[in-house]
């Protein structure tokens, strides 16, 4: 999208979180 740093910090908090939540 247009902020790439921001996409990469929401992917990595959406996968950190898929990791512990069902």
């Amino acid at each position: 999208s247009y902020v790439l740093k921001w996409d990469y910090i929401a992917s990595a908090d959406v996968l950190f979180r898929a990791q512990w939540l069902p």
